[in-house]
């Protein structure tokens, strides 16, 4: 585990957290494939629904606040809207104090709001096509982190109970058997490496560039999709 907690209190509510996050997580899995043995499961798409579950927790601050802020400005907007049109109803009748204030300053404070609020999810909407563009599917280390995940539940569905020793215990099982080439093997061994350096290093220190990342990437989904027609 990542964190060591002194306080057992905490520990044991992680622990339970986690219990119950496994039962979901399998719940939710054989709910796909329409089964009630778990036997069936497939730890391939355990992984990629554990992947999409998490996801939205791994948002950035930065990125909830761009979106707190487009909500806020829209909602500013939607606000002076109704507030105009509300003012405007009112200054139709010419007993009440809003007749001395002209209509069209209502018209201008309608107009105003609706202005604010389109421009807010024009730039909300704007902004997250320009991030998912450039990010080319979410290009960084922790992509691979994903990829690795896939690729560790394959060979460990491939290989036998006994070879479950560690992961260059399970690819040099199934390089032996002929159920992956050598060069498969070094790919795979050179993934596990880039994933233990994910883990112990921060993003800051993993001196990859984009190129590289979209190299290893494509060549993990290659490895994915292999080893996926062997099951």
């Amino acid at each position: 585990m990542k964190y060591k907690f002194s306080n057992e209190k905490i520990k044991y509510i992680l622990d339970e957290l986690g219990e119950e996050y496994k039962s979901l997580l399998i719940e939710k899995s054989l709910d796909n494939i329409g089964n009630v043995d778990v036997d069936n499961i497939n730890l391939s798409e355990l992984i990629e629904l554990d992947i999409a579950i998490k996801k939205p927790l791994k948002t950035s601050k930065r990125e909830q606040k761009r979106k707190r802020m487009f909500a806020l400005t829209a909602l500013l907007g939607l606000i002076y809207f109704m507030f105009g049109g509300v003012m405007l109803i009112l200054s139709l009748y010419r007993t009440t104090m809003y007749s001395r204030i002209p209509s069209d300053l209502f018209v201008i404070v309608i107009f105003m709001g609706m202005l604010i609020f389109l421009l807010s999810v024009y730039a909300s909407v704007f902004s997250d096509w320009k991030r998912g563009k450039s990010s080319n599917k979410d290009i960084n280390p922790y992509a691979l982190f994903n990829s690795w995940k896939e690729i560790e539940a394959l060979i460990t569905q491939l290989t036998p109970d006994e070879y479950h020793k560690g992961p260059r215990t399970m690819v040099e099982y199934l390089s032996t058997n002929r159920m992956i080439s050598l060069e498969d093997k070094k790919q795979i061994l050179e993934l596990l490496q880039i994933r233990n350096n994910i883990v112990h290093s921060s993003e800051d220190n993993l001196k990859m560039s984009k190129e590289e990342i979209l190299q290893k990437i494509t060549i993990a989904d290659k490895i994915i999709n292999d080893l996926s027609k062997l099951i």
